[in-house]
């Protein structure tokens, strides 16, 4: 009970400072709060610093060598993760330098090459892929995206608290795994929507009406 009273009382001291919890030198224990809400600050961090992007985005860069980069960067991901993912590493010890150069990079590389395909799509240089993210099926789906990322975490939790025996780490048994989980986000994810998101949404809409007519209506008064 003193336990389950003192992780209250982090999680509401450390509340408000969501932004900047993954900075904070003591973010270990407030992520008992929610293990996964480290990409919330994250996300924030990056929306702040997203004028170096928007500055980019003015500047004109070659399009083929922007593809070569995002191969080139997934190739050295995949080279880097195959080791660790599978613990083979064909008789090759890395060095501590090399740990530390392939370990934290292949994240940044990851969140460049997401980036920059994004930029090629709104610029208009990746025709194929941008038509399919763009299929409407997607829409529906990708409105859920946020509550999904909210609520997969009490899905695997559930799954490892109730097991009692061990996962064969086939290919094909992560995968079964993998698939099921987020299915079963997807479908929790829209009575989360509908009942805490789209209520927000609604309440936005009506403020954003009334405040669209109230400008209308100041607009009539000063023409006339």
């Amino acid at each position: 009970m003193k336990k389950r009273l003192v992780l209250s009382i982090i999680c509401e001291k450390y509340c408000l400072r969501i932004p900047i919890k993954n900075c904070h030198r003591r973010h270990i224990l407030p992520n008992k709060c929610g293990l996964h809400t480290w990409f919330i600050a994250a996300d924030m961090q990056f929306h702040w610093i997203s004028l170096i992007v928007m500055i980019a985005l003015h500047q004109r860069f070659n399009k083929c060598l922007i593809w070569a980069s995002i191969l080139v960067s997934y190739i050295f991901i995949l080279y880097d993760s195959m080791f660790w993912a599978y613990g083979q590493t064909y008789g090759q010890t890395f060095t501590p330098a090399m740990s530390a150069l392939l370990y934290p990079l292949k994240k940044v590389l990851w969140a460049l090459n997401l980036t920059a395909i994004i930029w090629m799509c709104i610029t208009g240089n990746a025709t194929f892929i941008n038509r399919f993210l763009s299929y409407k099926a997607f829409i529906p789906l990708s409105r859920l995206t946020y509550s999904v990322y909210l609520t997969h975490a009490w899905i695997v939790w559930i799954y490892w608290g109730s097991k009692r025996d061990l996962i064969d780490m086939k290919n094909f048994t992560i995968l079964s795994l993998t698939s099921s989980v987020i299915l079963i986000s997807f479908c929790m994810s829209i009575v989360f929507s509908m009942l805490f998101e789209a209520p927000f949404f609604a309440l936005q809409g009506q403020s954003l009406n009334a405040s669209n007519n109230n400008n209308d209506s100041h607009e009539m008064d000063v023409n006339y």
